[in-house]
């Protein structure tokens, strides 16, 4: 959502979200106005989605091992699930679609390779399934922590981005967040 966070000049994004000066003044403008609706005729088409997967059939499908419930009613959880992959050779990734079982509640996934293993020692040690919590600068504060093993973060609207055709990165675990849904 615009404004777009890092300041221009110095490196372009895939996917850029900037608005012009321009963009922003008329944007100013229409809101000083009382912010009055267009004309319908110059609404752009409803968006299309892609049903399915967004680019193909995946190679490989990883899931939990079962689903972890959530209470109808309370504050956020944050909570990180170590989903294994059990591949006997390594495997290179050049995209990664999640789909959360249900999007009600999956409010982002941060994707990693728990190459030392540090967040599968934390999975379970509360009896329950994954571990609570969100503050990565723990971890990277860690021996265990791989700061390279970062392969993707996840929120609703996201849409896979491949690797470039001379990249990829090593198989991973994944490390979801789920919260409670206030519908």
């Amino acid at each position: 959502m615009p404004p777009w966070p890092p300041e221009s000049g110095y490196a372009d994004f895939v996917g850029e979200r900037r608005l012009t000066d321009v963009q922003v003044g008329l944007i100013a403008e229409w809101v000083k106005q009382g912010g009055p609706e267009g004309e319908p005729s110059d609404l752009p088409a409803e968006p299309q989605f892609t049903e399915g997967w967004q680019m193909g059939p995946p190679d490989l499908m990883v899931q939990m091992p079962k689903p972890y419930r959530l209470a109808a009613s309370g504050s956020d959880i944050f909570r990180n699930f170590v989903v294994p992959v059990n591949l006997k050779d390594t495997k290179y990734v050049r995209a990664i679609e999640l789909r959360p079982g249900n999007k009600r509640v999956v409010h982002h996934a941060n994707i990693w390779n728990d190459r030392r293993q540090s967040l599968r020692r934390r999975d379970g040690a509360d009896g329950q399934p994954g571990f609570p919590g969100m503050d990565v600068s723990t971890e990277a504060r860690s021996d265990s922590f791989d700061p390279d093993s970062h392969f993707l973060v996840w929120k609703p609207g996201t849409v896979p981005q491949p690797e470039p055709d001379d990249m990829s990165t090593c198989t991973c675990s994944l490390r979801a967040r789920r919260r409670r849904s206030n519908p």
